[in-house]
């Protein structure tokens, strides 16, 4: 059986003391100009956000480390869910980010840090696709809140 992040804790919602105070700014450029564009949780309430400068989304509140913690520990321990990522397709959302970082790409060595609690396959198979549009060096930081972290370089 397929399980995704969401499907595993769709009825997961964060109380008070679990959310981190408001943000009132973009946290990618720091602009105050946002628009609200969808709510994802009511009481109490969390909106996701898009920035009319950079053209970002991001949640007014982010969880604390603490429900950040709690959140990977039940979501990998399951006895129902065993999985290695998250994002079932790593070949589209590696050809996706791809699109969006290999027109920008302006060095020949970059670095990837995956904080998204998987088995960084999906950094991976990101850098691989780089590296075929010409990029030479890409290293990858990969944490994983259960073990140490491992880096990983990928050369042409």
């Amino acid at each position: 059986m397929k399980y995704s992040a969401t499907a595993f804790h769709q009825s997961r919602q964060l109380n008070d003391s679990e959310l981190m105070p408001p943000t009132p700014g973009c946290p990618f450029c720091g602009s105050l100009n946002r628009q609200q564009v969808h709510v994802l949780q009511e009481k109490p309430q969390v909106s996701l956000f898009k920035c009319s400068d950079c053209m970002t989304t991001s949640a007014s509140r982010l969880p604390t480390p603490e429900a950040l913690n709690e959140y990977y520990r039940s979501y990998y321990s399951s006895p129902d869910f065993q999985c290695r990522v998250t994002f079932d397709d790593t070949v589209r959302f590696g050809r996706h980010l791809t699109k969006i970082f290999g027109k920008r790409l302006k060095s020949s060595s970059i670095r990837i840090l995956d904080f998204g609690g998987g088995d960084g396959s999906l950094s991976i198979r990101t850098a691989e696709l780089l590296i075929k549009k010409g990029c030479e060096k890409v290293e990858i930081t990969v944490i994983d809140y259960n073990k140490a972290i491992n880096v990983v370089d990928l050369r042409v």
